[in-house]
């Protein structure tokens, strides 16, 4: 599969392909997050997210897509440092679009005393109007590290590069308020 340009992270079982993209947005406001979440945006109502998409090999069309929230892929990058068995899930529902995501990561390093060549899982499900499309990946600890790790580090380059902009636009602010009340 040929990398986009949006693509953060990829990695594949030879099956499944599971790809991480930017929609990384700036706020608009000077609260206490570089991150916008659900604010206006050239008209429209948007939020930061890093959309995970599970892709069949063989150029399927068939994809099921989660969209993960900065914290959220923090968490599971987290997660992935630990080495330690876990579970993570999530439910993100639209009721006006009739939409269910549900994210489901799971660790388990033994199946019948063996230990597991692919310990960590990941499934992500979507229903639509009632029609539900599942896709899942079983990876390596180095394959789920390395996926999230990409995730992580593009985050922390985002937040580098746009905390200085963000500075000097509250710098500017305080002191146009500073001069109007003067």
């Amino acid at each position: 599969m040929k990398k986009q340009a949006r693509d953060i992270a990829k990695t594949s079982n030879g099956k499944v392909v599971l790809v991480a993209a930017d929609e990384l947005k700036v706020t608009s406001s000077f609260y206490g997050s570089i991150f916008a979440e659900k604010e206006k945006i050239n008209g429209k109502t948007e939020y930061s997210k890093i959309p995970i998409s599970l892709l069949e090999v063989g150029g399927s069309k068939k994809n099921v897509t989660f969209y993960l929230d900065v914290d959220q892929a923090e968490y599971l990058y987290e997660f992935a440092k630990s080495f330690g068995d876990c579970s993570y899930s999530s439910c993100k529902k639209n009721e006006a679009q009739k939409l269910k995501r549900i994210l489901l990561v799971r660790r388990q390093s033994f199946y019948n005393n063996q230990p597991k060549k692919y310990p960590w899982y990941l499934e992500i499900e979507v229903t639509k109007n009632e029609k539900k499309e599942k896709s899942c990946i079983n990876m390596t600890d180095e394959g789920f590290f390395t996926f999230m790790n990409r995730i992580h580090r593009f985050i922390d380059c985002f937040v580098t590069a746009y905390s200085t902009n963000i500075m000097k636009m509250k710098f500017n602010n305080e002191q146009n308020w500073k001069q109007n009340k003067n």
